[in-house]
C-alpha cells in the first residue's frame, strides 16, 4: 500500500514531481492517513483486492519481477 502511495499523490500532483520527491514529501500521517482510509472499506472489498493482488504478485513473482528483500544480521553472543 505505502508503494502506491507515491505513485497516487505524483498523478494527482498540479506540479510534476519526480517519484523520488512524491515519496520523500509524505510524513507519517499521511500514510498512517491513507492505511486508514483505505482498510475502512467493507470486508468483501478488502477481500476482493487482497484476492487480485495475490494473483498479480504471483505472476510477477513468476516473471521475477518485483522488490527483493535480504536481512542480514549479526549473532550477539
Amino acid at each position: 500500500m505505502y508503494t502506491i502511495l507515491p505513485l497516487i499523490k505524483r498523478l494527482k500532483a498540479k506540479k510534476k514531481i519526480s517519484q523520488r520527491e512524491a515519496n520523500y514529501s509524505i510524513n507519517q500521517a499521511e500514510r498512517q492517513q491513507y492505511f486508514n482510509k483505505f482498510t475502512s472499506r467493507p470486508m468483501w472489498q478488502l477481500k476482493i483486492f487482497v484476492f487480485f493482488h495475490n494473483i498479480l504478485y504471483n505472476f510477477l513473482s513468476f516473471l521475477n519481477i518485483g522488490e527483493e528483500m535480504i536481512v542480514v544480521a549479526k549473532k550477539v553472543a
